[in-house]
């Protein structure tokens, strides 16, 4: 069951950073996912979470969130 649900966080996390960076099209899009993704992954691994729970949120969401926020970023700086 893990396996779905992180394919099913990965993908809200992908879908919440571009739909962040449909309002805010600028580099305050990058600062604020990543702000909220690496709070949220430290709010879990202060309060010790289940593995599962650190694997599907703190990896598939926040991982998600955060990396493909920079990915965006970088790409459409490029002109892509």
């Amino acid at each position: 069951m893990t396996p779905v649900l992180f394919v099913a966080a990965a993908v809200v996390g992908a879908l919440g950073r571009y739909g962040t960076a449909k309002f805010v099209c600028s580099w305050q899009a990058l600062l604020v996912v990543n702000t909220i993704g690496s709070g949220l992954f430290g709010l879990l691994i202060a309060n010790e979470v289940e593995p599962w729970v650190l694997t599907v949120v703190g990896t598939g969401f926040c991982g998600t969130l955060t990396t493909f926020s920079s990915f965006a970023w970088e790409l459409r700086r490029e002109g892509w």
